[in-house]
């Protein structure tokens, strides 16, 4: 399997108002943003694209959401590919953020965001040059 493409962030989740300010968040911090619906679409965009990270939105009333992360857990394909949760549960109260690579609780300011990504994601962050990320491995 080839390396993750440094600029591939996919977004899945159901409120359109968090997808846009996932994608806003993505493509201004100089990344791709892919959108996906919670479904098994993410397990085979992430097969295809190789991203980054999945920033996977998570809800009580939508259970999509774990079973897309743990799809992607079980798939010997996706299982590297780092996953951050974003939902309005306090962490230690999310089942998924324990199932996770990195966790944001709602609201997510750019802030926030730009530093999940630095933690979790084999993405270059914009602060940085890209030399010192030619070495950087998986979370």
């Amino acid at each position: 399997m080839d390396s993750p493409t440094a600029s591939i962030v996919i977004i899945a989740g159901s409120d359109a108002h968090f997808i846009y300010l996932m994608q806003y968040y993505t493509k201004t911090s100089g990344h791709q943003a892919i959108v996906a619906p919670l479904d098994g679409e993410v397990v085979e965009l992430a097969k295809q694209k190789n991203p980054a990270v999945i920033v996977l939105e998570s809800d009580l009333a939508e259970p999509a959401s774990q079973d897309v992360l743990y799809a992607l857990k079980a798939d010997q394909d996706t299982c590297h590919f780092p996953v951050m949760v974003c939902s309005w549960q306090d962490k230690d109260a999310s089942a998924l953020a324990r199932e996770a690579d990195g966790y944001l609780q709602k609201p997510v300011s750019y802030e926030k965001f730009l530093a999940a990504l630095e933690k979790v994601a084999y993405v270059p962050s914009p602060r940085e040059s890209k030399s010192r990320h030619a070495g950087l491995k998986y979370h």
